[in-house]
């Protein structure tokens, strides 16, 4: 089964945060490393990439989110569907608007 429908980039880390991951950096290749909140048995930190959909050609996202989705569903012990759906499902806030300090 193929989605028809991909979380955008803000979805995937708002979904992450939510979940115990954390941002770490921004990359060069677009998109974002997320680290998990515990580290791996031999005590390195566990990343986690996320794609920009704005620097891939969709089949490119597809197969990064897929891969992003993949990696979750292992850590969740769920359905990569469910895991799909509630990435969809995450609600990202738009950004606070604040006016220029002159007009405040």
């Amino acid at each position: 089964m193929t989605p028809t429908k991909l979380p955008t980039a803000a979805q995937i880390g708002a979904y992450l945060t939510a979940h115990g991951w954390r941002f770490a950096r921004s990359m060069k290749e677009p998109g974002a490393v997320y680290v998990y909140h515990q580290p791996a048995d031999d005590g390195k930190p566990i990343e986690l990439f996320v794609p920009d959909e704005h620097g891939l050609d969709l089949n490119g996202y597809g197969r990064s989110v897929m891969a992003v989705v993949d990696t979750i569903k292992c850590f969740e012990q769920r359905d990569w569907r469910a895991v799909l759906a509630d990435m969809l499902a995450t609600d990202v806030a738009p950004a606070a608007r604040t006016l220029p300090a002159s007009v405040a």
